[in-house]
């Protein structure tokens, strides 16, 4: 009898066939066999648990047919779906529909005769639940992307936001939704930049020969121009000598880059080539599945592999591809080439799917050579584009088995009457792994080209330069933020974890295909249409566009594939869902029964009144909301000025009216967001009687907000107008025509008086202290018995008030202790995300991040004991406190034997500052068990720069933490900026 073996890819059945001879059935699924009905909404809810109908897609039904008459006469059935979720799915799908009970689920990583059947040895079953992840992924996107898009079209078609052509596509799925805000908020930045002209100077000298360039770094605006002339004219004057202040000759290593993974290959071959994720996606899928090549050995014509599985994040290569990677080095090269142990990429994402392999070649034989292949085969066998990704693949994966290459990085200062110009030497020493594409493979990463700077060695301290030239350069603008490319948007999106490498390529052209975006000169830019929805959805559905929601969402997946359970994030998505509707006025079942977010908000309100919610009410929508509307606490804060009738409600997430077929309605995070767009701190707490003081007198003044544009503070009336959409309301700016000489009180509001709802966590963790309440029930009611004893007891009140200044400093203490580490002393990690996060929209342009990582730590706490690791921590606490107090740097215990250190410091004294604990810590002696033992750090430095968040800013400190030690720990490993990563020391 035949065996039968069922994989996805046509291309991919056609080369195992040819292999496994005419005992086999090799049977294409082509996909998907089944799907959701494309006309009908098709889930199902039964009390916590969903379901769905999957019908047979009508493409597959002849398929289906011919592996139900095979399935008859076969003795085994081998499942070989890809290895994902949506592989894994698959398989399940043929298993379950042919009731097939018995069977073998196997994997190929690669298309080579060997790993085929090895593969085929190696049989398990479908993994349950990775299908239920995908179950949970599927039926998200439905319950997303069919009622709420055909909410959102009705919506965008009733008020006219866009044309009927427009509206007939427009659609929004759980990826493209925050896929489309990231392009439009970048494209926001981009319209409010104000570029400034700025002049540099620029001093080139004449060494024995050889010309050099230094520069104070520093930008001249317009409006310093003065401050330029001025030092123009003083590094011109012929009386004051052009010094060299310091001069050190040093080298940096440049590793080679990590194995390519699914979106840093679209990434780079879009910057390379200009190939669109599409194009690249077709082209690997071509190499994996095989091409027509002739057997050496046999001399017969063979399909192969030329690269392993294509949609993968993981860094990992095998041991056995490692040993034919390097051998190929050492036989082409030798051992000047090759690293002495085997270099191993580790994934910083949690999420990486670490049983995959990187993208890789198959072989690293002599034949299999790009250049090789393309001598033997025909451009019909192997196009140009193809040999160009094989080529790239093949190369940067050797590169990772080669040798850092070696840069000059030698250091000069000129001190010219007291004014420091500078300059960094680059030039290339010693080639490593740039030997091998070099150049390409950093134009892929989108590297800029230097020119380069050569350093003359012959310099000492106190020589002085006399040939020179001084030059202004011409007016330049600073420069807009940049549009986000093709290849960039891909890396944005594996970062942030939006998409997975199954679908990360697809993301792009369903934007187009939907007109929410357009494509010129590679940069992806927002349509009209486009940041219309994403302002629709800022203002009905922030969770929808929400980045960390979405990132979130794929770690909650995983977890499924670990064993948990699916119905639970699809209730959650589903109750999403239902509030996003109800709020639009959508029902979108048609039918009196009550969405489970309105039961689960009346069962609050009940349960809060020691009630039992009716049946009655639980199942009718009008009583139900009825119900909720009579029976929820809310607070007024003033008459509507809509309706002009009812009053204004505080509600969970709004302030509305309280009459339900009035309009008005101000969301909560619209009063955030407007003042953090001013800068101006406003304590949740002060939002309620700052509306209730608008709606009083029409307006607020404030004479310290911020224009981030003009860089500068200005005053203004804050009042309410009406929304974008004519429904909602928003605080909006007033500008007076005439001088405000003075303002009258009524206009005035002091948000002083309020403090922000904190938890203080105090050491003692059975004493937990909530600010607002110690503070209220302690000082408020002893300032209050003061004002009331204030005539009959003096004595009394100066000891009451005595109490209060106690009480007041006992709470400071308190929260001064919780931000203290118990054991260093020094700050803890949540007095450095609130230090960070408070600092973060101050314009520190050399704000410095430095990670403190001891190295083999574990070492020292099993071989001299927990308490010799605790004398190092708060010795190696001590002394970093020390050499950074007079600083403006401060020092943090992020955890275990993590620290870190916030500078305001330039760049340069940073880092110098950082090298210098390096190297004071490493002499430290300590001694234990009469030993003379001396510990390491590793640094791992970053600067911010104006697309960061605190999170990447954070992440990439730690990535740098990880390359020093990947490069022989104790040295300084510093991030120039997102992609370029540079180790100094």
């Amino acid at each position: 009898m035949k065996n039968l073996l069922i994989v996805e890819s046509p291309n991919k059945a056609k080369t195992i066939r040819q292999w496994l001879g005419n005992d086999w059935y090799v049977i294409a699924s082509g996909g998907h066999i089944k799907n959701l009905p494309k006309n009908s909404y098709s889930i199902e809810k039964a009390k916590d648990k969903f379901s769905a109908t999957w019908e047979v897609m009508d493409n597959k039904k002849k398929l289906l047919s011919d592996i139900k008459s095979k399935i008859k006469d076969v003795q085994y059935i081998y499942i070989g779906t890809d290895d994902d979720r949506e592989g894994e799915r698959i398989g399940f799908d043929i298993v379950e529909h042919f009731k097939i009970k018995d069977y073998y689920r196997v994997i190929f990583h690669e298309i080579t005769k060997e790993t085929i059947f090895d593969s085929l040895k190696n049989g398990l079953y479908i993994d349950k639940n990775r299908t239920n992840a995908q179950f949970a992924r599927r039926v998200i996107d439905r319950i997303i992307g069919y009622p709420i898009s055909s909410a959102i079209r009705d919506k965008f078609k009733k008020d006219k936001i866009a044309d009927d052509e427009s509206i007939k596509n427009l659609g929004i799925g759980r990826v493209t939704a925050p896929a489309l805000n990231i392009i439009v908020q970048n494209e926001r930045r981009i319209q409010k930049f104000i570029p400034k002209k700025y002049k540099k100077i620029y001093i080139t000298y004449m060494h024995e020969g050889l010309q050099f360039n230094v520069s104070n770094g520093m930008k001249f605006y317009e409006e310093q121009y003065e401050e330029l002339s001025l030092l123009h004219t003083m590094v011109n004057d012929g009386e004051i000598e052009h010094v060299v202040e310091k001069y050190k000759e040093d080298t940096r290593d440049v590793a080679p880059y990590a194995p390519l993974i699914t979106s840093r290959i679209y990434r780079n071959m879009n910057y390379l080539y200009h190939l669109d994720p599409s194009q690249t996606k077709k082209i690997l899928q071509k190499l994996f599945e095989g091409i027509e090549i002739v057997n050496k050995e046999s001399g017969v014509k063979e399909i192969i592999g030329l690269i392993t599985y294509p949609r993968t994040d993981s860094f990992n290569i095998s041991e056995k591809a490692i040993d034919a990677i390097r051998s190929c080095l050492y036989e082409k090269y030798g051992k000047e080439y090759v690293t002495q142990t085997a270099r191993v990429f580790k994934n910083k994402s949690k999420t990486a799917q670490e049983a995959h392999e990187a993208i890789r070649p198959t072989s690293f034989s002599k034949e299999f050579f790009p250049k090789n292949l393309r001598n033997t085969l025909t451009k019909e066998q192997f196009s140009d584009e193809e040999f160009l990704v094989y080529e790239f693949i093949f190369y940067r994966t050797l590169s990772t088995q080669m040798k850092n290459s070696i840069y000059d990085n030698s250091k000069l200062i000129i001190n010219i009457g007291g004014n420091k110009f500078q300059c960094i030497g680059n030039k290339q020493l010693f080639d490593g792994w740039e030997k091998l594409l070099g150049d390409k493979i950093k134009k892929a990463e989108d590297e800029d080209e230097h020119e380069i700077v050569e350093v003359p060695k012959s310099l000492k301290v106190g020589d002085i330069l006399g040939t020179r030239t001084i030059s202004l350069s011409e007016p330049k603008n600073d420069k807009t933020p940049p549009r986000i490319g093709l290849g960039r948007f891909i890396t944005i999106l594996d970062e942030k974890n939006i998409a997975r490498p199954s679908t990360i390529g697809d993301v792009t052209d369903l934007l187009i295909k939907r007109k929410l975006i357009s494509v010129l000169n590679n940069m992806l830019i927002p349509t009209e249409l486009g940041i219309s929805l994403v302002t629709f959805l800022e203002e009905h559905g922030e969770w929808l566009i929400d980045i960390d929601h979405t990132e979130e969402f794929e770690k909650q997946l995983d977890e499924i594939e670990e064993g948990g359970e699916p119905n639970k994030l699809i209730y959650e998505y589903d109750k999403l869902k239902d509030e996003f509707l109800d709020k639009l006025g959508f029902n979108y079942n048609d039918s009196n029964q009550p969405q489970e977010w309105l039961i689960d908000k009346a069962n609050n309100i009940a349960l809060k009144k020691n009630e039992v919610l009716d049946e009655a009410i639980k199942t009718d929508i009008k009583k139900l909301k009825k119900y909720i509307l009579e029976h929820e606490k809310t607070t007024k804060i003033g008459k509507c000025p809509e309706c002009k009738k009812n009053d204004i409600h505080e509600r969970e997430k709004t302030y509305s009216c309280k009459n339900i077929a009035c309009d008005f309605t101000i969301w909560k995070n619209s009063i955030i967001k407007f003042f953090e767009n001013f800068e101006k701190h406003m304590p949740v707490t002060t939002h309620k009687d700052l509306l209730t003081h608008i709606l009083k007198n029409k307006k607020i003044w404030f004479d310290d907000l911020y224009s981030k544009k003009n860089k500068k503070t200005f005053s203004a009336f804050v009042i309410l107008e009406k929304s974008t959409n004519g429904k909602s309301h928003q605080l909006a700016l007033s500008f007076s025509r005439t001088n405000m000489k003075s303002i009258d009180d009524k206009y005035l509001f002091n948000a002083d008086n309020y403090e922000d709802i904190k938890v203080i966590d105090v050491h003692d963790e059975n004493t937990i202290i909530n600010e607002e309440e110690y503070h209220e029930s302690n000082i408020n009611v002893v300032e209050e018995n003061t004002a009331t004893s204030e005539n009959k007891y003096k004595e009394s009140n100066i000891e009451l008030l005595k109490k209060v200044d106690d009480l007041k400093k006992e709470r400071r203490l308190l929260i001064l202790e919780n931000q203290k580490d118990k054991l260093t002393r020094v700050y803890n990690r949540g007095k450095f995300e609130d230090d960070l996060n408070k600092i973060w929209d101050d314009s520190y342009t050399d704000l410095t991040i430095g990670f403190i990582d001891f190295d083999k730590f574990k070492m020292i706490n099993d071989k001299y004991g927990h308490q010799a690791g605790d004398e190092v921590l708060i010795k190696i606490s001590n002394l970093i406190h020390e050499t950074v107090r007079n600083f403006d740097i401060e020092l943090y215990r992020y955890g275990g034997e993590e620290f870190c250190l916030i500078s305001k410091e330039n760049r340069s004294l940073s880092n110098e500052i950082f090298e210098s604990l390096r190297k004071d810590i490493r002499k430290y002696p300590f001694i234990f068990n009469n030993i003379k033992v001396n510990v390491t750090i590793s640094i791992g430095v970053t600067f911010r720069n104006e697309e960061d968040s605190t999170q990447t800013f954070i992440k990439r400190a730690d990535a740098m933490v990880y390359q020093a030690k990947a490069k022989g720990r104790d040295r300084i490993a510093i991030a120039i900026d997102e992609e370029v990563e540079e180790l100094l020391w």
